[in-house]
């Protein structure tokens, strides 16, 4: 039996894209960026690596709600490979992340600032 699974701790880079399908479910597309060390001939740099994930259903209806770009996320889910055709006809491949959980570690200010610190959202009311 063959296991994929992935965990990504990492800031939006955008505010999630929440739509509606066909179906009238809610998913929220998210841009989740990692940083991560590299060496260069100029000693260590840091380099930024993009993630594509979708979730659905409350978890995309909370993330509307308690997530923006800037938010730090912790997201648990299985990679999907999918294929697809450019703008110049090329066939091209990548690798969404269709997300089992997510977690807001760091969430929007006006609802942080219900007690305790400014960058910190009150976890508990996260209906995931």
């Amino acid at each position: 039996m063959d296991f994929a699974h992935i965990t990504i701790m990492g800031n939006l880079g955008r505010d999630p894209e929440v739509k509606v399908s066909a179906s009238g479910a809610k998913f929220a597309r998210l841009s989740v960026a990692i940083n991560r060390q590299v060496k260069t001939d100029e000693g260590m740099q840091s380099e930024a690596v993009w993630y594509e994930v979708v979730c659905f259903g409350k978890t995309a209806e909370a993330l509307e709600k308690f997530a923006q770009k800037g938010s730090k996320v912790l997201v648990t889910g299985k990679p999907e490979p999918q294929t697809y055709t450019d703008k110049s006809g090329n066939l091209r491949h990548k690798i969404q992340v269709v997300a089992t959980d997510v977690v807001v570690a760091s969430g929007k200010k006006d609802q942080a600032q219900q007690g305790g610190r400014d960058d910190e959202a009150d976890l508990s009311t996260l209906p995931f």
